[in-house]
């Protein structure tokens, strides 16, 4: 019974590996697969990935790396961290746990914000009721927020 157990996890871990799909970020330009999906241009000043079409320069995301501590020393522990979405074209923002660069652009993938390089409207608005603005909203009226 172990053996059999133990090949069904080893077949998932597989089976989920497959469909794993690989970003690259390279040259201003996300790949998923090898195939690219957007434009993407990291401001290191201001903490934050502008997100374009890909052939044209229209802006249609811009997400910033956000934080703030939830004590008065610089602990670690107490520090509150999340990633800004702002899709510019329809005036609306969502606010989702902070990630990296590749982990943004795989959840672009995961919620179809990008459809044939172009801003999934439909697809942005639903992300914005999911999410909402949760972390900016429970923060203390005290406290000032960072930008990493």
């Amino acid at each position: 019974m172990k053996t059999y157990t133990l090949l069904l996890l080893f077949l998932g871990f597989f089976a989920h590996q497959s469909l794993a799909q690989k970003v690259k970020i390279k040259n201003e330009v996300a790949t998923v697969d090898g195939v690219e999906y957007v434009r993407w241009k990291r401001d290191i000043a201001s903490n934050s990935v502008s997100v374009y079409e890909l052939n044209s320069d229209d802006e249609i995301i811009f997400m910033r790396w956000m934080s703030y501590n939830t004590s008065p020393s610089n602990d670690p522990k107490t520090r509150v961290s999340w990633v800004e979405i702002k899709f510019l074209s329809e005036d609306i923002k969502c606010e989702i746990n902070s990630r990296g660069q590749k982990g943004l652009v795989k959840f672009m993938l995961e919620n179809n914000l990008i459809v044939d390089g172009k801003l999934n409207v439909e697809a942005a608005k639903k992300v914005v009721q999911k999410y909402g603005n949760n972390f900016s909203d429970n923060r203390p009226d005290s406290v000032i927020i960072i930008n990493n």
